[in-house]
């Protein structure tokens, strides 16, 4: 049976220090006004708690996590009322005496997420820890168990398409050159612009954008009449992951977009972007009024132009093989998904020339404006390298450009080694070695084709042959 304390017609009583021994033990208001307040609370589990005269009130979720001695309590609001308390301390048995360590936690969101964090003894990774909550106008109280365990760390970044961005610490010059820009992408809506990546500055040909317009779909420009657009229907999806490539091929003056690796569109320019400066993502640099609205992921920037099967071999992984030509990698891979980040504005460049981002805007507490799990990316997944037999021959196609030192003007995908055959057949586009040593054991020209290679010596190009 109930054995408890019964409280009838009481005004703002503070009852403070109470402390439940029995499993049926509680207490229980059966009339008056509701205006208690608990300080204080402990009691046993099961079903040991407050209970007050019932009222509709959507029990929250609850989650928690724990790095070192610092515990992470996320918690939804119970209603609309206003202000709530929670009381968070571990519960190891029914002897449980009022030193041992407890948080009271006051004003959480009404109807949003709150997510609050605890720094000292008392709590351990694989303790179990009750959670007991009471909504403002204290008429009702719901209690849980909870294993505290490590935590799910950030996988993408969630922008809210208000005043969320980021910003490259330094320039990233793509201009009078190939490049491509790659990401994945969720939208979570279509009605506005949603700039994604942008660089430059204001005049002609000096900048370019990619990103999503409402009318156009999917597009790269140019400042001025240069630009590439795809308006399928995966381009105002929302809700919906995909895989985005944005490229442009100096030598022959495309821009292209790529789907899910599949090229779905191709422009040719009058002009090489010209200009140049620092990458800003979420939004254009220069203009501060639009902002992406999703969640992004794997925001890659190379210089150069990047074939399909590259793309295709790299965009469902993190950690890549070849790095040649990688300027920028955002993989996005930080912070307590959906938890308390403040503070932690940094995101850091995996490509290994240390351009790291800083945010601006972000809320960093809860499941938007914050980093966030549910990429179709595994963080740390290994991108497996094109797989070459031994004693392969290496020959040149120029696919995409003169320039010996791109992957994508080789059968192979990859630049010949110290110990590749090469052979060079009349294509379009003859070799050229410009600015690098290249490198090969044997070399094998078809000049009575009209093949040929071209040694760029007043660049630094030189070319070795060892056996």
């Amino acid at each position: 049976s109930f054995v408890g304390i019964v409280l009838r017609s009481v005004n703002n009583t503070v009852l403070k220090n109470i402390i439940g021994y029995t499993r049926d033990y509680g207490i229980q208001q059966t009339g008056g006004t509701k205006n208690f307040i608990y300080e204080n609370k402990i009691f046993c589990s099961g079903i040991s708690g407050i209970f007050e005269t019932p009222t509709s009130v959507t029990k929250p979720a609850l989650s928690g996590s724990i790095v070192g001695t610092t515990a992470t309590l996320t918690v939804d609001s119970m209603d609309a009322t206003g202000t709530k308390v929670i009381y968070f301390y571990k519960n190891t048995s029914c002897d449980k005496k009022q030193g041992e360590t407890f948080v009271r936690i006051d004003s959480l969101v009404a109807n949003g997420v709150s997510s609050f964090t605890y720094t000292g003894a008392g709590f351990a990774l694989g303790d179990v820890v009750t959670v007991r909550y009471v909504s403002s106008n204290g008429s009702s109280v719901f209690s849980d168990s909870l294993l505290l365990k490590a935590p799910v760390w950030g996988q993408a970044l969630d922008f809210d398409g208000a005043n969320d961005g980021l910003s490259s610490s330094n320039s990233v010059d793509l201009s009078n050159k190939s490049f491509t820009i790659e990401f994945w992408a969720k939208r979570a809506s279509t009605t506005t612009d949603d700039f994604v990546a942008s660089s430059g500055t204001v005049a002609l040909n000096q900048a370019f954008f990619v990103g999503f317009s409402p009318t156009e779909g999917a597009k790269m420009a140019f400042i001025g009449p240069n630009a590439v657009v795809y308006n399928g229907a995966a381009a105002s999806e929302i809700d919906k992951w995909h895989h985005w490539a944005f490229r442009y091929n100096s030598a022959s003056k495309h821009q292209s977009i790529l789907l899910d690796g599949a090229e779905v569109a191709v422009f040719t320019t009058d002009s090489d972007l010209l200009g140049f400066g620092s990458l800003t993502i979420g939004r254009i640099g220069w203009d501060a009024t639009t902002y992406f609205h999703g969640q992004l992921d794997e925001v890659r920037v190379w210089s150069r132009f990047l074939c399909e099967a590259e793309i295709q071999n790299n965009m469902n992984c993190d950690n890549l093989a070849n790095k040649a030509g990688l300027e920028i990698q955002y993989s996005f891979n930080q912070g307590v998904a959906s938890g308390n980040n403040l503070g932690l504005t940094t995101a850091l460049d995996s490509s290994g020339t240390g351009n790291n981002g800083t945010l601006f805007g972000f809320d960093l507490n809860g499941p938007t404006s914050n980093w966030v799990v549910g990429s179709p990316i595994k963080s740390d997944s290994v991108c497996t390298p094109v797989s070459i037999p031994a004693g392969s021959t290496w020959t040149w196609t120029g696919l995409v450009s003169t320039d010996w030192f791109s992957p994508c003007n080789w059968d192979m995908l990859s630049v010949p080694i110290a110990t590749s055959s090469v052979e060079i057949p009349k294509v379009t586009n003859q070799p050229k070695i410009v600015g690098a040593k290249a490198r090969c054991k044997q070399l094998k020209i078809y000049t009575t084709t009209g093949a040929m290679l071209e040694l760029d010596k007043t660049s630094g190009g030189s070319l070795d042959i060892t056996p």
